[in-house]
């Protein structure tokens, strides 16, 4: 379930776009997916800003770009605690 993302586009220093938004990740789950603008997945670069929850799963979450549209939150297990994860795409030209 996504909660919430932005775009920003534009700016100087060779940016293109930044995305940015938030991501619950159900207690039961190992994985979460999120939906984002297309981009070149070779000029992008993706930051994971964190993570909010019961139980400390940051250490265990994985962020990575799928493909042009989609970014993926892997976990090692279901911790049995459910989190919201915070996320940044940007985009060069």
């Amino acid at each position: 379930m996504q909660i919430g993302s932005k775009i920003y586009g534009g700016g100087g220093g060779g940016v293109k776009s930044v995305q940015r938004g938030k991501v619950s990740i159900p207690t039961s789950a190992n994985f979460v997916t999120v939906t984002i603008t297309a981009v070149d997945t070779t000029k992008t670069m993706c930051n994971f800003l964190g993570v909010s929850c019961v139980a400390d799963v940051n250490a265990l979450t994985r962020m990575s770009l799928t493909n042009s549209t989609t970014l993926t939150f892997t976990r090692s297990n279901s911790s049995g605690a459910s989190g919201t994860i915070s996320w940044e795409v940007m985009e060069y030209s």
